[in-house]
């Protein structure tokens, strides 16, 4: 039975990442297994609530379907996200290996840090004689982190010299932090003989400040990283750094998982020794291959330039596509569309699955968004599997994501879309490790997103503009129609006297009798009380036609379809219905007295709406006075 492996992760450093699968894909190849790999970008300095939407994709899982799980811990900022995971694992009695830090109940696979910090810094001073250093470093509670400020004090410790803590500067892994530090010691010209750096991308971006301010490296200033990145290595001057063996650390942990799968026990901790890299950044000769490697990126740029600059045109197709849709339904339609033409980047096999109730909660207010979880059954944007779009409008949630026909070892990647602290889905690729590494898969899942963002709020927008329009129709006394809503009424009936031939339709002036003298006798409350049972005698009559206030005590209201052709009928109801409230009533404001005409439209005497109501009208002030000389 085919194998499925639960891989979670953050994708910032997604170059570690990539290592870490290729290692592991390394040791599954040929075997009957899939990677699920759960993926998201949250970082401690992000606003709280993309933070949670974020990390939801971790909720996504049951972890009880799984064989085994691997927590990439290093590249995880939320230590109680990966607590979370390790806990419903050992609940499901599955095992856990955790890459990059130690983590309590799982076997963690760390790369040993001090080793290769020590040789470099062992190389520093012994062949380049340095003794003066500022650090750049991670976080405070990195465990990494520290144990390259460890091995830097305890080589200058050998040597007889000290690190000052002041020389230990925490950048919360931020490169525009490096930077801002960087300009500061520059301008205070206070910049130490080497600028040791947490990783790779906050030693570049050193670099590129002290370019900025004609400071030399390593000629003047020696600069060095960590992780052993693609761009450092074609970086000029080529990084002096240490490469923490990721790919080794994927095959230990698949091999280990495995063998813990079958029974077999390991040790808590397995320790992968890292390797110091020398570059050009420390003043060593180069001999990593990077001029190669620079030659290589150079005839290489203008292809990825037009590759990005297609991405780019590709990326705006599908958020104009989707902002151009008034409806979920339309978004599936023409997504279907464009996807069954090209779908060159997402593979044969792509998914967008969809919370209803991001988009039902816009205009239904008893329909709340959820903040955590999945619900058991998404709506399908877009599921395309092997190539083949399917039909399917639901999706169940626990099934996760179609499977692939094809034989061979998937990596299915899962990244959430989500607005704000909000749960609206999630998105699923296949295979896409170039993507991955590149980034490119993260620009184009996040721009989904942001289009399906904006999409809500033109939804939420054009139903607010809606319900204003409909708020500024509807009569405040009586909540029926007012003669703002009839004026756009009568313009429809207009357009179908002209363009619709044999138009049938039919106008009933009403205009409620006495209301000046129940005002005067009994005050305005009486004369709106009377006004309201006078309106509510009309709508239940004219049940099925749209009845308007268009004046004080003027009602009208408009006849088509079946109140057509009942019109006869309801005009003769409408006056039986009105004397039997007439005997019945005993207040003033209770005897409805409502005079009533009708029109019907005829084609060889009307031109325009306002004839038959102005027929209507003259109808009604008839009855009028035939109802006030009954009277007396």
């Amino acid at each position: 039975m085919r194998k499925k492996i639960a891989v979670f992760a953050a994708g910032w450093a997604s170059n570690i990442l990539v290592q870490c699968l290729n290692g592991m894909n390394n040791v599954i190849e040929g075997e009957d297994v899939d990677i699920y790999l759960f993926l998201n970008y949250a970082a401690l300095n992000e606003p709280p609530e993309l933070i949670s939407g974020e990390l939801n994709i971790f909720k996504l899982p049951d972890i009880n379907d799984f064989d085994g799980v691997i927590i990439c811990a290093n590249l995880i900022e939320f230590k109680d996200e990966i607590e979370q995971i390790v806990n419903k694992a050992k609940f499901a009695g599955i095992p856990v290996v955790s890459i990059g830090a130690t983590v309590k109940d799982t076997i963690s696979i760390v790369s040993d840090n001090y080793s290769g910090m020590h040789d470099l810094a062992e190389h520093l001073v012994v062949n380049h004689g340095i003794r003066d250093y500022f650090v750049v470093a991670g976080a405070k509670d990195n465990e990494g982190g520290e144990q390259r400020i460890k091995a830097l004090k305890d080589v200058l410790n050998e040597h007889g010299t000290e690190l000052p803590e002041d020389h230990i500067f925490y950048t919360n892994w931020l490169i525009t932090t490096a930077d801002h530090l960087t300009r500061k010691w520059c301008r205070e010209k206070c910049l130490p003989r080497a600028i040791v750096c947490a990783n790779d991308a906050l030693a570049l971006n050193v670099c590129l400040a002290l370019k900025e301010f004609n400071v030399r490296v390593p000629e003047d200033v020696v600069v060095t990283g960590f992780d052993n990145l693609p761009d450092a290595r074609i970086f000029y001057p080529s990084l002096t750094t240490v490469d923490q063996n990721f790919t080794l650390c994927g095959e230990e942990a698949a091999r280990i998982l495995f063998g813990s799968i079958e029974g077999k026990k390991y040790e808590p901790v397995i320790v992968i020794d890292s390797t110091m890299v020398l570059g050009e950044s420390c003043g060593c000769p180069e001999n990593t291959g990077s001029v190669m490697l620079r030659q290589q990126a150079a005839t290489n740029s203008y292809m990825k330039h037009n590759d990005d600059l297609a991405q780019m045109r590709y990326d705006r197709l599908i958020e104009r596509t989707i902002l151009s849709c008034e409806s979920i339904s339309e978004i599936r339609q023409k997504l279907t569309a464009l996807l069954a033409e090209n779908h060159d980047y997402e593979g044969d096999n792509f998914h967008i699955f969809m919370d209803e109730t991001a988009y039902r909660s816009v205009c239904d207010v008893s329909v709340s968004m959820r903040r955590a979880g999945y619900d058991e059954e998404l709506s399908v944007i877009i599921s395309m599997c092997d190539g083949q779009i399917s039909e399917e409008h639901k999706f169940r949630t626990a099934e996760l994501v179609p499977h692939s026909k094809n034989e061979k070892n998937h990596l299915y990647i899962f990244v959430p879309l989500y607005f704000n602290q909000y749960s609206a889905g999630y998105m699923v690729f296949c295979d896409l490790y170039k993507a991955l590494e590149e980034k490119t898969l993260r620009a184009y899942y996040q721009g989904i997103n942001y289009s399906m963002e904006k999409f809500r709020q033109n939804m939420y927008l054009k139903y607010m503009n809606e319900r204003i329009t409909e708020l500024a129709q509807i009569d405040t006394l009586t909540h029926i129609k007012n003669r703002a809503a009839y004026d756009k009424k009568r313009k429809e009936l207009q357009n179908n006297i002209d363009v619709i031939p044999g138009y049938e339709f039919g106008i009933v002036m009403f205009d409620a009798n006495n209301l000046k003298a129940i005002n005067d006798e009994y005050g305005h409350e009486a004369g709106d009380q009377y006004l309201k049972n006078c309106c509510s005698l009309i709508c239940r009559v004219f049940a099925h036609s749209p009845v308007y206030r268009i004046g004080g005590d003027e009602f009208l209201a408009v006849l088509e379809g079946n109140d057509y052709v009942d019109r006869e009928v309801l005009m003769s109801v409408f006056q039986r219905d009105m004397m039997k409230i007439g005997e019945k009533a005993i207040a003033p404001e209770e005897k409805v007295s409502v005079a009533s005409g009708m029109c019907v439209f005829d084609s060889k005497k009307h031109n325009t709406v306002e004839d038959i109501r102005n027929c209507a009208d003259e109808r009604m002030y008839e009855n009028k006075r035939t109802m006030k000389h009954r009277e007396d």
